[in-house]
């Protein structure tokens, strides 16, 4: 219980990991490991799961989502506004009931952000 107080996220990895390996090709379990590192600033192991649960549930908007937020905070500006763009057409899919506004509206301002950043810096290099 002290390691729990002291370190939650680190017990939620450990959780998730072993859920992970009880079932590897759980795309949704790869992309709680992957956010549960991004969370923590660890960036490649996040890229690592998360480029894995792609794999496996690659329509899932949320993975996208989850992709390009960390594409983004790694640099990556470009792969971060594709992957976001990814998010956006798989909610348009999406039966209504199953979708959260809020969600897209979020992501709609990040892709829209990440593009008026974009083209700055290619107006830049002219």
């Amino acid at each position: 219980m002290d390691e729990v107080r002291h370190n939650p996220k680190g017990n939620e990895i450990t959780m998730i990991k072993k859920a992970v390996d009880l079932d590897p090709a759980n795309g949704a379990y790869l992309d709680s490991l992957g956010w549960a590192y991004f969370r923590l600033g660890k960036y490649d192991l996040a890229e690592e799961s998360l480029t894995k649960a792609s794999q496996h549930i690659g329509s899932d908007p949320t993975v996208q989502d989850h992709l390009g937020d960390l594409y983004q905070k790694t640099g990556r500006l470009k792969l971060a506004a594709t992957h976001w763009e990814r998010a956006l057409n798989e909610w348009n899919k999406t039966v209504n009931a199953e979708l959260d506004p809020n969600d897209v509206a979020k992501v709609q301002k990040k892709l829209e952000s990440a593009k008026v950043k974009l083209a700055k810096k290619d107006s830049g290099n002219k």
